[in-house]
């Protein structure tokens, strides 16, 4: 007897051999979730760690083999451009165009010079002074399309928060427009230093600091980009709602990227998506040093409150609107930034 239950007890061993490695492994992972997270990712703690990249990526192996290093598949071949030449900007219930979004899409079609300018939007049309600019720019109007959008709500059937529904939606939609057209996906308030051409040979290319998580800010990818699979998958039975960053950056880093690197060619630095770039816009003046080493940079626009106390010790007041009649007071690098596509902005004050 005793040896048949040691036998039936030798089988059921062998058999769960993996269960209490497989066990301890979530439960540290719950541990640290419960030390370091919020209740809501707690439950996912675990899930994440078992994420099967594997399987997601089984769909979209189009580029299996591409060397997002050296923009060619491995096998054979030159790099050339695969992403198409057309910039994304979104915009939900947003009819008018501040200073600054007018400033960012001249310098996107002043640096990209794109077959197409898109405006993905629920609205008919936009109105305003800056959209009556923009539509009178010689050029620049051949190239603008409204392209109609619905808000999103949900995401694989889980409802967005009611508080950061708003931008949740807009991380989501980002991902649903690249894997549609392809292209050059900017935030409001990104601005193009240079040419991305460079970047439309690879795969996919985003913004990822050493050290961080992905930034969502500037996206460059062609539409069947296995990242952007897995990105949008990441969502499912996964959303955390209350976190403001989980999703669109910190979830996808951590159970996409950090096991599979070569899925995007990483700019750690040149796409300006980094915070510390704050300092620099709205302290000191550092635009040709920018144009020479710089894409891109997010101006971070929600958040010039970050150098109210800096800022007070050199006689500039943040937080900031900045429009066509206040930015000329501040001599920094976002000044510097409007006049390069505004030569005449502030020539009355003498700058």
């Amino acid at each position: 007897m005793r040896a048949s239950a040691r036998a039936s007890l030798g089988c059921e061993g062998r058999r769960l051999w993996w269960a209490a490695p497989l066990a301890g492994v979530c439960l540290l992972a719950a541990l640290a979730a419960v030390l370091d997270g919020p209740l809501p990712l707690r439950r996912q703690a675990c899930w994440s760690l078992l994420w099967n990249y594997d399987q997601v990526l089984g769909l979209a192996d189009d580029f299996e083999g591409f060397d997002n290093e050296t923009g060619v598949f491995s096998s054979s071949g030159a790099a050339t451009m695969i992403v198409p030449n057309i910039v994304h900007f979104l915009r939900i219930g947003q009819p008018e165009f501040s200073f600054m979004d007018y400033v960012c899409v001249l310098a996107a079609w002043e640096r990209q010079d794109p077959d197409w300018l898109m405006f993905h939007t629920d609205l008919f049309d936009f109105r305003g002074e800056y959209w009556e600019r923009l539509k009178a720019t010689p050029g620049l109007r051949e190239v603008l399309q409204i392209v109609p959008a619905v808000e999103v709500t949900h995401v694989f059937g889980q409802p967005l928060d009611p508080g950061y529904g708003k931008w949740h939606g807009g991380d989501v939609a980002r991902i649903h427009i690249l894997r549609k057209y392809g292209g050059i996906f900017l935030d409001n308030d990104a601005y193009l230093l240079q040419s991305l051409d460079e970047l439309r040979r690879f795969e996919m290319s985003l913004g990822w600091p050493q050290g961080e998580f992905l930034g969502t800010q500037v996206l460059v990818a062609h539409r069947d980009a296995r990242f952007l699979l897995a990105w949008l998958e990441s969502y499912r039975e996964a959303y955390v709602g209350t976190l403001w960053y989980y999703n669109a950056g910190q979830r996808p880093t951590q159970v996409a990227l950090h096991a599979r690197p070569e899925l995007v060619h990483r700019e750690p630095v040149r796409l300006g998506v980094d915070m510390n770039v704050i300092d620099v816009l709205y302290l000191e003046r550092a635009y040709d040093a920018w144009r020479k080493d710089m894409l891109a940079v997010h101006l971070f626009s929600r958040h010039t409150g970050l150098v109210l106390f800096q800022g007070w010790r050199k006689g500039l007041s943040y937080p900031v609107t900045f429009t066509e009649e206040n930015i000329c007071a501040y001599n920094v690098t976002v000044l510097q930034l409007a006049q390069a596509v505004l030569p005449r902005l502030c020539a009355r004050h003498g700058l």
